[in-house]
Order: structure tokens, then C-alpha cells, then sequence
């Protein structure tokens, strides 16, 4: 799977980071699954801006 990072606004308040950004994340839908439940473990909110170019359409749904 390939992440990159086209935008990051991180700050760090109180010793945690908190910030946006954007990125582009490539690989077959069972990595991105992956990835995107990772991120919810981790508490990280995610938001899916265009799931268009998606050939799995449930990529993104709450796992």
C-alpha cells in the first residue's frame, strides 16, 4: 500500500499533536480495510473526501 501526503497542518498542544491532513493512500481494498480500522483503533477521525476512483465501494464504511 502506498500513502502520500499532499497537506499536513500539526501542532502539538500540551505534548499532542493534533492537526489535519490530507493524503492519498493506494492498495487493494483489504489494505485500505485495514488501514482505515488501524486509524479508528487508534481514535484518529477519518474522513473519506472522494471514494469515487474506489473499486470497492465499501471501502470506508464503519468497520
Amino acid at each position: 500500500m502506498k500513502t502520500n501526503i499532499l497537506f499536513a497542518n500539526v501542532e502539538i498542544l500540551q505534548q499532542t499533536p493534533i492537526g489535519n491532513l490530507i493524503v492519498v493512500m493506494s492498495g487493494s481494498a483489504s489494505d485500505l480495510e485495514e488501514a482505515l480500522h488501524y486509524l479508528q483503533v487508534a481514535q484518529v477521525d477519518v474522513e473519506i473526501i472522494d471514494s469515487g476512483l474506489l473499486q470497492n465501494s465499501k471501502v470506508g464504511d464503519p468497520v
